[in-house]
């Protein structure tokens, strides 16, 4: 009987130490600072100046009222370069981020006072909300990944960044759509059956 007592309680402080070790690791990966940005939100009203285009065909811009001339990539899909020419100010949110001693800008909101002009929180494929996270660059190492046309057309949010020259293996900050997601996995699963039964 007290062989039996004294393996019952045994038991109970083995279940008690697992739950919280595995209450522990829980709360590490999954709790409220998981995933937590290293970004502050800036608001600063001015009028764009478009700068020009990048290597890659991106726009670049600084605003008006910013005495450090920070540059920060045009939203050109939603707002052409040469569609806000209007003397008044705007209303301008982003999120800065530190990369290594320099800050650097991420157009998340443009607001004048009829309304919001631009809003990068929205999926302009699946006008859906998102969410923000961090993600790690990822190699394309895979025998079958869509096309940067596909990704860019299809499912721009997906949450995969593929990796470029230079990029390290740091976390960036990015918006995730859940439908982008979504439809991203559908792809990798059709082009996977295609690929097997076509050997």
């Amino acid at each position: 009987m007290a062989w039996k007592l004294h393996r019952s309680r045994i038991l109970l402080v083995a279940l008690a130490i697992g739950s919280l070790v595995g209450g522990s690791l829980a709360l590490r990966k999954f709790g409220p600072n998981a995933g937590a940005l290293r970004e502050t939100s800036i608001v600063m009203n001015g009028r764009p100046v478009i700068q020009g285009g990048g290597s890659n065909g991106s726009v670049l811009a600084h605003l008006s009222g910013d005495p450090q001339r920070r540059t920060f990539l045009w939203p050109q899909n939603s707002l052409a370069a040469g569609s806000m020419t209007e003397a008044k100010d705007l209303r301008f949110t982003f999120f800065e981020t530190r990369s290594g001693e320099l800050p650097s800008l991420e157009l998340s909101k443009i607001e004048d006072d009829s309304g919001t002009l631009y809003d990068a929180s929205v999926c302009q494929i699946h006008r859906e909300n998102m969410h923000r996270t961090r993600v790690v660059p990822l190699t394309r190492s895979e025998k079958i990944s869509p096309t940067p046309l596909i990704e860019a057309t299809t499912f721009p949010h997906s949450g995969v960044i593929v990796a470029e020259k230079g990029m390290g293996s740091s976390e960036i900050p990015t918006w995730v759509c859940d439908s982008c997601r979504r439809e991203r996995d559908r792809w990798l699963d059709k082009a996977h059956r295609a690929a097997s039964t076509a050997n």
